[in-house]
């Protein structure tokens, strides 16, 4: 998922914080809803680490875990 370079701007300050985690996790729910993509790759002007930078972390592929519910830790 490919985000534009205002995101920031948009995003607030979500930081290293718990809402970190739920923004993460609410953004890999709604892709994974999707049967088909098993992978999301989240990313501003096509780059992962300034996505991740954004929320103080490093660069992450979201893998879909097999559970009802993907959860945020590290992988999802």
């Amino acid at each position: 998922m490919d985000f534009s370079a205002d995101i920031a701007d948009r995003m607030g300050n979500l930081g290293a914080s718990t809402a970190t985690d739920v923004f993460i996790t609410e953004l890999a729910a709604t892709v994974f809803q999707f049967r088909d993509i098993d992978q999301l790759t989240l990313t501003v002007e096509g780059d992962c680490e300034q996505f991740w930078r954004l929320l103080e972390r490093e660069c992450t592929v979201i893998n879909r875990k097999r559970s009802p519910v993907p959860t945020f830790g590290g992988t999802v």
